[in-house]
């Protein structure tokens, strides 16, 4: 199976077990960074950021694995 490029957040919410609401937050304060399309304001996460911030926060990047 291929893996993702990019992530939503509501994808990363359910990887990680929290409300998309503080996955949101988590992207405006730059805890995981992200990009927003100017039309739509729909942040897609990179695979490279978010296993960053799982590192940072001492969280496997595995998961990612288990979620696929």
């Amino acid at each position: 199976m291929r893996e993702k490029d990019f992530f939503t957040t509501g994808q990363v919410a359910r990887i990680i077990g929290i409300s998309q609401k503080t996955v949101k937050n988590y992207c405006d304060h730059g805890k995981i960074k992200s990009q927003t399309n100017r039309i739509t304001k729909y942040r897609r996460i990179p695979r490279k950021d978010l296993i960053e911030f799982l590192v940072k926060n001492k969280i496997s990047p595995r998961i990612l694995e288990k979620s696929a």
